[in-house]
């Protein structure tokens, strides 16, 4: 039985997004979603449901190919609405009535599911994929140190501030608590977490910043490391 998209979804915002900052070991260790449990759970009705459902577009896996549409989706008033609804139920009354399924449609689940999209959405001044969208993208390959070369750029930074601003501890307790995750985050990890979080605040990431805006380079080696990938597509 084929898994839910929703929550094939959460799955891989966790793994890339643990792979592209400096806090990873949070997100990295002792992360596992019993698949088996929960797939075997749903009804084949909940499966197609989900899987055909109009609003698969604002919780989208994103990759270099799609990027641009799916940035306009996730943005769209049509997502916003679904992001910000508390009863998501409505927006999936068959896989709903199953517990499991419905762990996953919590609030703060989806706020986090949200904060990952917006990573992977942003943009620097020249509209190019910041470098830690680009890492995102990518489930981590390629690339060395994402969050300091992001800095490299003032919009990047600026954006995934306001981005970090709403990541909360609700939301790693939803993680932690749903009934198919083994998720726990010690208190020595929810720090590093704050840490990385002062770091794109710091004096240290503002230097590396770049303020011409006609000439801006997040990186070389991330521009040429890009190009190499999108001539592959």
């Amino acid at each position: 039985m084929k898994l839910s998209f929703l929550i094939l979804i959460l799955i891989i915002s966790i793994f890339s997004l643990a792979n592209c900052t400096t806090y990873s070991d949070v997100l990295k260790h002792k992360i596992e979603i019993d698949t088996d449990k929960l797939t075997y759970s749903l009804s084949k009705e909940c499966i197609e449901k989900d899987k055909n459902s109009e609003y698969s577009i604002c919780i989208p896996e994103i990759t270099l190919s799609n990027y641009k549409e799916s940035f306009i989706n996730v943005k769209s008033e049509k997502c916003q609405k679904f992001y910000t609804d508390i009863d998501k139920s409505k927006y999936y009354p068959i896989c709903s009535k199953n517990p499991l399924y419905n762990e996953y449609l919590q609030m703060q689940v989806i706020k986090y599911i949200k904060r990952v999209l917006e990573i992977q959405c942003l943009l620097d001044e020249n509209n190019e994929l910041c470098p830690l969208a680009l890492c995102d993208i990518q489930g981590g390959a390629y690339f060395n140190d994402p969050l300091s070369n992001n800095c490299r750029s003032k919009q990047c930074t600026d954006k995934l501030i306001e981005i970090y601003k709403d990541l909360n501890l609700d939301q790693y307790a939803a993680l932690e608590n749903l009934s198919t995750s083994n998720v726990k985050y010690s208190y020595n990890k929810l720090t590093s977490i704050k840490d990385s979080i002062s770091y794109v605040n710091s004096d240290t990431c503002k230097k590396l910043q770049k303020t011409n805006n006609k000439n801006i380079s997040t990186s070389s080696a991330m521009t040429i490391k890009f190009n190499n990938i999108l001539s592959t597509i």
